[in-house]
């Protein structure tokens, strides 16, 4: 009798299917493909026990091992299968997913990667690999990952959705919103994809494409938070600042304060010209942002709204400590020391950035596109 692990993995293909003539593994195999895992473990070990040469035990307790969130264990016992097999794409998958839950990122990308070669078909394999790639910080592998897999599957909102958070680590703002605005297509009842996508439109000026997002995302639903900050920074953008701060406010009345709210009242404070409220909150801004790699998005908020240069700078050198891997804070930082006169510093950050992201964005005026020029060792 041949059986699969279909039911765990849709993309196995009929010639990687494990064969299975014994009629306990068969039993395993049923507890596994009906998600009773713990039941699949017991039955599995004590299989492993008298066959522990037999490479088919071995994997599908590995694989049970994953699902029961036990990955030291199915590291062991996944990799002596790989010693008895040949090259197996979904022992390569779980192994990957195993050594990731464990924090081993390298040798799991060596095994997603591994996984993806052998069945470049196999779904499940580009989303992991694409997952691990975030968790390594490298965003630029990740957008490449994704583009070969969304060629395959145009259709994937999960690899869509980490191509788009992807473009915006790595400040490619436009890109971004077309990848959310893809996601949001895909998943119209994701609240992340429309909030996204309004965020984004908004970090480009672009309050009123972004107005239907943010009616949707409230829609989703209309006590999260999320939506209520977004609608105050329309608000804000189109000068309507007493709407933005009533918004503001109601929030503040019934939660604990984050730091893109107290953000944007700091902002409204000094536009109010109450400096003394307006310190406060910024005191208030640092302190909640303390252990966030990306807290210095809403201290760079303020001082950009504010003109405060050297804190912006000050705020800028950190995110670039902070938040490694991503480039977004080195273009503001470009930005800012090439308005300060600062050219050397400024093309030093400038090409961190483009070394971050693997290219040079350029816009043709001429055809009015945006072009990506490879990026490779300073060249």
């Amino acid at each position: 009798m041949t059986l699969s692990v279909n039911g765990i993995y849709p993309g196995l293909v009929e010639e990687q299917r494990l064969d299975v003539n014994d009629e306990d593994l068969s039993l395993a195999l049923e507890a596994l493909e009906e998600g009773r895992f713990d039941e699949a473990v017991k039955l599995l070990e004590k299989l492993a026990e008298l066959e522990n040469e037999n490479p088919d035990v071995l994997v599908y307790l590995g694989i049970a091992y994953v699902q029961t969130e036990t990955p030291a264990k199915a590291v062991d016992v996944l990799r002596k299968a790989g010693e008895l097999v040949e090259e197996h794409s979904v022992l390569a998958l779980f192994l990957g997913r195993a050594l990731k839950a464990l924090g081993h990122l390298h040798e799991a990308e060596t095994e997603l990667r591994r996984a993806v070669r052998l069945d470049p078909r196999a779904q499940d394999a580009w989303r992991d690999l694409a997952n691990v790639l975030v968790a390594k910080q490298e965003y630029a592998a990740v957008i490449h990952v994704a583009e070969e897999g969304l060629e395959r599957f145009p259709r994937d909102a999960a690899l869509r959705t980490l191509s788009a958070l992807s473009q915006h680590r790595l400040g490619n703002y436009t890109a971004s919103t077309e990848e959310w605005t893809k996601a949001h297509a895909l998943r119209p009842d994701s609240l992340m994809a429309a909030v996204s996508c309004a965020h984004d439109l908004l970090l480009q000026g672009l309050y009123n494409e972004a107005h239907p997002f943010i009616a949707h995302a409230s829609k989703l639903d209309d006590q999260d938070n999320r939506p209520k900050i977004l609608r105050s920074e329309l608000h804000m953008q189109r000068g309507e600042d007493e709407a933005a701060l009533k918004i503001l406010q109601g929030i503040a009345d019934g939660d604990s304060l984050g730091a893109p709210v107290l953000a944007r009242l700091a902002v409204l404070a000094h536009k109010a010209g109450n400096s003394e409220a307006r310190d406060e909150y910024i005191k208030k801004t640092e302190a909640a942002i303390v252990d966030i790699p990306q807290g210095w998005c809403a201290l760079y908020y303020i001082y950009n709204h504010l003109g405060w240069n050297d804190e912006m700078v000050d705020c800028l050198v950190r995110g670039t400590l902070d938040d490694a891997g991503s480039a977004s804070p080195w273009i503001a930082l470009a930005n800012v020391y090439t308005q300060l006169g600062k050219t050397e510093d400024s093309e030093h950050a400038w090409g961190i950035s483009f070394s971050l992201r693997r290219y040079v964005k350029i816009h043709c005026e001429f055809c009015q596109q945006d072009l990506r020029i490879p990026y490779q060792n300073g060249n």
